[in-house]
């Protein structure tokens, strides 16, 4: 006989059938998500360098960490009714998603900086310094030191230069944002002290060419 729908794997993992999931239950998880720990930036290092048994609590209930972030993963890849086209909630997930992101000692400092934008801390500096222990080897090629005695604007400064000479490139440019910035700061420095208004163009969604960009794929 088959298994009850909360025991059946096979169901839960298929993402064309709608989660059992009831609009309480799923505003509950709503609520859940919303909780501020998840946007804090220093969590990331936190929960990310924890063992395979760390533990989260809420209240007096516990579970683990590997088990929260399976059920997000699979919240994501399937449906939930009442929710389905809730963009709030699904805006949620997808930060909630990246925390629950294992990838350790490989990321790049480009895409892990474009990854916690939206994660916040008291002091701007950290933006960079705190993910210093998640960083692929090219955080340290690029020459990021933890150095508190510089303003915010000479840490984003130093960190956009180093980038750009240690790949000779200018990639990293595309966080670079025309809002209201710090005063002090170049205009051509990506202010990661904010969050992203806008989203920067990936390779693979570039459409039409030009003599300047054929050009420059020869060089």
């Amino acid at each position: 006989d088959p298994l009850p729908l909360p025991y059946n794997k096979d169901y839960w993992g298929d993402k064309n059938h709608l989660l059992p999931i009831n609009e309480r239950e799923a505003r509950a998880i709503f609520k859940l998500i919303q909780r501020t720990w998840f946007e804090r930036l220093w969590i990331w290092q936190e929960i990310k360098l924890a063992s395979s048994t760390a533990i989260i609590m809420c209240g007096t209930d516990t579970m683990l960490w590997s088990t929260f972030c399976n059920a997000i993963h699979c919240i994501i890849k399937s449906k939930i009714e009442c929710f389905e086209f809730d963009l709030r909630l699904r805006k949620r997930l997808d930060l909630v998603r990246t925390l629950c992101d294992r990838r350790l000692g490989h990321i790049d400092f480009e895409a892990l900086v474009h990854e916690t934008r939206r994660a916040f801390c008291t002091d701007p500096r950290d933006k960079i310094y705190a993910l210093l222990s998640l960083m692929a080897k090219n955080g340290i090629d690029i020459g990021i030191e933890p150095d508190y005695t510089k303003s915010v604007a000479e840490v984003f400064q130093t960190v956009t230069l180093g980038y750009m000479e240690h790949y000779r490139g200018l990639i990293i440019l595309k966080h670079v944002e025309m809002h209201e910035r710090l005063n002090e700061m170049p205009s051509w420095v990506p202010d990661w002290s904010v969050p992203l208004r806008s989203w920067p163009f990936q390779w693979g969604y570039m459409v039409g060419t030009s003599d300047a960009f054929e050009k420059a794929g020869k060089n």
